[in-house]
């Protein structure tokens, strides 16, 4: 173990979803706490959250979906090449290469159809066979079909109007019926009179786009622009999508079971007929052919009860159970049965009986939901009560949804609720475990004594989605306790955590922590938090696993990162105070919430704003919020809105003069709570007459004060029409109440939620974690106001004026601002990591001690005198530390593949950069300057005139062009002009090619994107100038010395030496205006020969700050070229995660 320095210290994070800010306040003992007196150092860490900046999507999405585009090529090549070694094995496919390439002319669909009727040679049937791996068609997996996927809805409708049409048209198979759609006399001439010619001139060797070329050639030449009569083309025989808006719909879709049909009728027509063609044969090329690996079961976490010590197969009741397990559903319903609360305003609020919750438990298994209104009646209780999980958002609790969907008429009917326990939990296994639906089907037909159409309906059924935090070997444990055994008041039914606990779970018991030298990797001490292989072999987020979602995953890397290097310099810290921001606290689905109520405030203050603006009063924060809290009083009828207290009407122009105050229903000094679901809008003598008091204490026993009568029935009536956060603050044990949530200290110092207790977990491997607490942000917020921190950064930027209007217009709290947080400048983290650690108990009694009810302010005073001024000289030397990213992995290069032209041409007669390159893009998605790009002129001048006389005719853009891609009269795209091929401009240099590896040239190549780094160098003369290397061709470095890559300066300029290495994000100490400074590295503009630098603490839109004008904003871009580098004496450095600067050798 390491030991501890003289003086303990205690860290405080701000930990954000890509910084990380922190301070270390020195500690002094007094009695068992300690107090923060004097500061230590401090810094920031600024991370990639690893999300698209504009989409917010895992980078891991498109990584994912490349991988897996990847994986179904190889598999589809692989497969392709052991079908064809399996032919050739069994003679239905030469041995010669020449021979098998000979048989590519033969008509495929042509040939599955005879090879029903007709004896066909061995060889034809092994072309036939090999078709059909082409385009094996669609598999149908129930478990992923049955989630909402409209995909693939249109998919088995498209499914089934092919069968309907084989039926109607009496093909026996997919190929007899694809051959009628492609076959006619006159199209099968000209196929095989083009077939002759190639192989005449010596051209049907060729494949591909060499192929495609020939071929045209050919036809035009033998046939000329002599286009087939619609009547007698052939039909199209692949699906594609039809767009309607945002929908898809397909006119056909071939079905994997419709193949794998053709497949034996195929054998069993030509087995009799080829010896070779065996029993095991046909199950060796069917297994090839047809084969699918079965879909990766997704990873569930453990229990949190009674985690799992060995792998799901071995010990799945240790993992999260699902949802729709009727035992899960069970728990669910029963823990919201015994969390019930009747609470009538005035009167505190009460559990339930355990045979009231019983009532209620029975009523939700026996429905999909049951509304508040229907438990009111069914407990008999009195229509002005209210339940504790009622509120505006949420009308009803949710039955067992298991069982209403296969309880359903289209299911197993009412006879489902008749089942034994057990067998309904068979059910549900099979249908959550089984993939292929004809085998459920099967199963429910044999078991259930379903019949044929009500087992497809039961299969097809989309049960409950997601795990229950609990495993099911602890929800059998705690279902009969709570089912069957009291409370603890010996009334209620035993809850959740009473029954966990007479179990022999504790939900409240931590790991000892502090064990630990240093913060391992978060899923070795995090075990029951993160699902790994074990495997010592995987690398250790494989082993250990990690948390799916990205920002947390690197966030708590960063953490690990930071703290480890402050234990080597200083020991493990004593205590430690953690602030989350918001970003990283929320979901997704939360963080849209949040922003949806956020513009409903904006929205609602404006109109606020404005009413005060026409009434003639300032809109202020305090009038504002004034005007909230009176809409509140009754939210329907502002005629209407009385004083709680006295029942004395209040009208706007009342409102917003003196007579009226704003009272905290539970006083600050109690409650530290200043926020607005605190406070109403009452007559200024009533709250002198309330004091520090709540409502019942002051007003329960209907006193007269100073000639005043206040009636408590008639204060509880109208406490009653209080927004629901509001109406228990009346309660007569409202400050028990308070208490029994957690008090405001506990409140304060302890969030709840999942990220909280995880870092909580994760730090208590380095500290006690008695010793580790979590501070709301909206206190730190307060205290870096008060304190005044937030003028110790210049507010200059225009993005933190645009901000302080934002918070304000959103603002649900009567805040005052003493100055703007400057969001514009990374070491506002390190400040709220400061205001973090010198949060702590003794501190919130201080404030709560100190509120001035007069001002109605908080008096916070500082925590030792110097402390700004010690603060301010740590930001002046401050150097924000940036992760840096040199690692090669990454991107390769763009997207699309162009081709390579044998000659460059003009795009236009007068263009002095002929293209280079061609692709191919879909019509749909042109644009104006595309349509000039076509390649083929004529095609240009055709779709230009169509689009100009669309727009004539006031059709829009894209509408004009899909247009084009439907089925037309114009015999030269009858079906309709899907693509076209475009011409492009590119840079030689910035060029992937792809070379054919038979001939050595290359065909076509990939745009090389973003550069890898830039190496600036120096030549004999002096004089410096640099190169870019590409991420390709860095990647072709790094993966051994074969194919080095070597830069074109090392070898073409004698005597010049490497000076730096420069990557995107990093670093570089310069002279700049007279002083030192680290500049950030935002962009290489290798072919302009410049960087694009700005200082290591500046954040936000940096391109719109630049343009912003000067008074507003003095930020602008450092423009550096290669040779003002070297004038300003320019060297690269890193600044690893305590802030310390260290220059880089360039080798």
């Amino acid at each position: 173990m390491l030991e501890r320095l003289p003086q303990p210290y205690r860290l405080g994070l701000d930990l954000g979803s890509n910084s990380l800010g922190w301070f270390v306040t020195t500690l002094q003992q007094r009695g068992d706490r300690f107090e923060p007196v004097g500061l230590g150092p401090g810094g920031v860490r600024i991370f990639p959250d690893g999300r698209d900046p504009q989409s917010k999507a895992s980078n891991a999405v498109d990584r994912r979906m490349a991988r897996g585009a990847r994986k179904r090529r190889d598999r589809f090549v692989l497969r392709r090449s052991q079908l064809m070694a399996a032919l050739v094995r069994h003679g239905l496919m030469p041995q010669e290469a020449a021979a098998r390439k000979a048989l590519a002319g033969l008509d495929p669909y042509q040939l599955r159809a005879r090879a029903l009727v007709d004896r066909l040679p061995a060889h034809h049937v092994g072309r036939a066979l090999f078709h059909l791996n082409q385009r094996r068609g669609f598999l149908s997996n129930r478990k992923t079909d049955n989630k909402k996927n409209s995909e693939d809805g249109a998919i088995k409708q498209a499914a089934s109007r092919l069968r309907d049409s084989m039926a109607s048209q009496g093909a026996q198979t997919l190929g007899e019926f694809f051959a009628g759609r492609r076959h006619s006399d006159t199209y099968a001439e000209r196929q095989t009179a083009i077939r002759a010619e190639l192989q005449r001139i010596g051209k049907d060797h060729l494949t591909g786009n060499a192929r495609k070329k020939a071929w045209a050639k050919v036809r035009k030449r033998l046939f000329g622009d002599d286009v087939l009569d619609p009547a007698v083309a052939p039909e199209s025989v692949r699906a594609r999508a039809i767009i309607t808006g945002t929908k898809a719909s397909y006119d056909f879709y071939p079905t994997r079971d419709l193949l794998l049909q053709e497949f034996h009728a195929i054998w069993r027509a030509q087995a009799p007929h080829h010896s070779t063609m065996t029993e095991s044969a046909c199950r060796e090329i069917e297994r090839i052919i047809f084969y699918q690996r079965p879909l990766k079961d997704p990873i569930v976490g453990k229990c949190s009860l009674d985690p799992a010590t060995r792998p799901f197969k071995e010990d799945p009741e240790g993992y999260r159970a699902p949802w729709a397990h009727p035992l899960a559903q069970r728990f669910r319903i029963l823990s919201e049965a015994r969390n019930l609360e009747i609470r009538e305003t005035g009167r505190g609020s009460r559990k339930l009986t355990k045979a009231q919750s019983d009532a209620v438990a029975l009523a939700l298994l026996g429905s999909k939901e049951v509304k508040f209104d229907k438990l009111r009646t069914l407990l008999k209780l009195p229509a002005e009560s209210k339940f504790n999980l009622e509120s505006d958002r949420r009308a009803a609790l949710d039955g067992d949804a298991t069982a209403a969907r296969l309880s359903d008429k289209n299911g197993f009917g009412k006879t489902w609720r008749g089942f034994p326990l057990e067998r309904q939990i068979a059910i549900v296994e099979k249908l959550m475990t089984v993939e292929v639906e004809a085998e459920l089907v099967d199963w429910l037909e044999q078991e259930c004594g379903l019949g044929p159409e009500a087992a497809a309906r039961v299969a097809n059924t989309s049960l409950p989605e997601g795990h229950c935090r609990l495993g099911l070997r602890a929800i059998k444990k705690i279902v009969p306790v709570m089912q069957n055994e009291l409370g603890d008041d010996g009334v209620s039914g035993a809850g959740y955590y009473e029954a966990a606990k007479r179990i022999g779970y504790d939900h409240a018991k931590l790991p000892a922590g502090g064990d630990l030298d240093y913060l391992p990797y978060y899923g070795k001490w995090l075990a029951d938090a993160v699902v790994g292989s074990g495997d010592a072999r995987d690398g250790k987020e494989r082993q250990f696993g990690q948390f799916p979602n990205p920002t947390v995953h690197i966030g708590l890397g960063q953490l690990r990162r930071l703290v480890n290097e402050l234990i080597r310099a200083y020991g493990p810290p004593t205590e430690i105070s953690i602030e989350f921001t918001r970003a990283l606290r929320l979901s997704e689905d939360q963080k849209a919430q949040v922003q949806r109520e956020q513009r409903k405030n904006q929205d609602k203050n404006r109109a606020r704003a404005a009413e005060l603006e026409h009434l003639g009063f300032p809109a202020n924060p305090r009038n504002l919020l004034k005007m909230r809290l009176w809409e509140e009083l009754n939210l329907r009828d502002p005629l209407d809105r009385k004083c709680v207290y006295t029942g004395e009407q209040i009208g706007i122009e009342r409102l917003l003069s003196e007579e009226v105050d704003i009272d905290h229903i539970l006083p600050v000094a109690m409650t530290l709570d200043d926020s607005a679901a605190n406070k109403i809008v009452c007559m200024r003598y009533a709250n002198r007459h309330k004091r520090k008091q709540t409502p019942f204490e002051a007003f329960g026993s209907s006193p007269l004060v100073q000639g005043r009568r206040y009636a408590w029935d008639d204060i509880v009536t109208r406490a009653a029409a209080l927004p629901r956060n509001k109406r228990w603050r009346f309660d007569a044990d409202a400050r028990e109440q308070f208490d029994k949530r957690g008090g405001f200290l506990a409140r304060q110092l302890n969030e709840t939620g999942w990220l909280a207790r995880l870092a909580k977990e994760y730090l208590g491997a380095v500290t006690d974690p008695n010793r580790i607490w979590v501070v709301p942000g909206r206190l730190t917020g307060l205290l870096r106001g008060k304190w005044g921190l937030n003028a110790l950064l210049p507010d200059h930027n225009y993005a933190g004026v645009q901000d302080k209007a934002d918070a304000f217009l959103a603002s649900t709290d009567d805040m005052e601002f003493s100055g703007v947080k400057n969001r514009a400048d990374h070491r506002h983290h390190a400040i709220d990591g400061l205001v973090a650690a010198l949060t702590d108990r003794s501190l919130l009694w201080k404030m709560a001690n100190a509120y001035d009810d007069e001002r109605e302010k908080f008096v916070v005073e500082l925590p030792w005198p110097t402390m700004r001024d010690d603060l301010k000289a740590a930001l002046d030397k401050m150097v924000v530390s940036h992760k840096p990213d040199h690692g090669v992995q990454g991107k390769l290069h763009e997207d699309s593949a162009y081709g390579l032209l044998d000659r460059p041409e003009a795009v236009d007669d007068d263009d002095r950069e002929p293209a280079n390159l061609v692709y191919r893009k879909a019509v749909e998605m042109l644009n104006e300057n595309e349509i000039g790009r076509i390649r083929d002129r004529r095609l240009r001048d055709f779709v230009r005139d169509h689009v100009d006389a669309a727009k004539r005719d006031g059709v829009a853009l894209a509408d004009a062009l899909r247009q084009l891609t439907e089925s037309s009269d114009n015999p030269h795209f009858r079906h309709g002009l899907r693509h076209v091929r475009l011409l492009k401009k590119e840079k030689t240099d910035y060029l992937v090619p792809v070379v054919d590896r038979a001939t050595g040239r290359p065909y076509k190549a990939y745009s090389a994107g973003e550069n890898f780094c830039v190496e600036v160098f120096e030549t004999a003369d002096g004089k410096w100038s640099g190169e870019a290397v590409r991420r390709f061709d860095a990647n072709r470095s790094n993966r051994g010395p074969k194919t080095p890559h070597v830069p074109r300066w090392r070898t073409e300029s004698a005597g010049a030496r490497l000076v730096m290495r420069i990557h995107k994000g990093d670093l570089i100490r310069l002279e700049y205006e007279g002083r030192t400074r680290i500049m950030v590295v935002h962009r290489l503009d290798a072919a302009a020969g410049r960087f694009k630098l700005a200082a290591h603490n500046e954040t936000g839109n940096l391109d719109k700050r630049h343009a912003t004008d000067n008074d507003i904003d003095p930020f602008r871009w450092l423009m550096a070229s290669y040779g003002t580098l070297k004038k300003m004496a320019a060297v690269p450095v890193r600044v690893d995660e305590l802030g310390r600067v260290w220059r880089i050798d360039p080798r």
